[in-house]
């Protein structure tokens, strides 16, 4: 179901975020470069999140319409 497949992907998302990001990768990059490719990441996951927190919340919205038309 979409609500518990969002309900895991959001904490796991959290979690990733929370972590530092010293080196993401396996080849060296520039340092001037770096601190744009983190602000990057950070954004595309806040981004993700909450594209995943809005379908949660519409599937949740779903589920509270169904039960209440029963």
């Amino acid at each position: 179901m979409d609500v518990v497949s969002d309900g895991i992907s959001l904490p796991l998302i959290g979690l990733l975020l929370s972590q530092p990001f010293d080196n993401p990768f396996a080849v060296s990059v520039p340092a001037a470069l770096l601190p744009k490719i983190k602000f990057g990441l950070k954004f595309l996951l806040l981004f993700i999140a909450v594209m995943v927190t809005i379908d949660l919340i519409k599937n949740l919205i779903i589920i509270g319409r169904k039960k209440l038309a029963r």
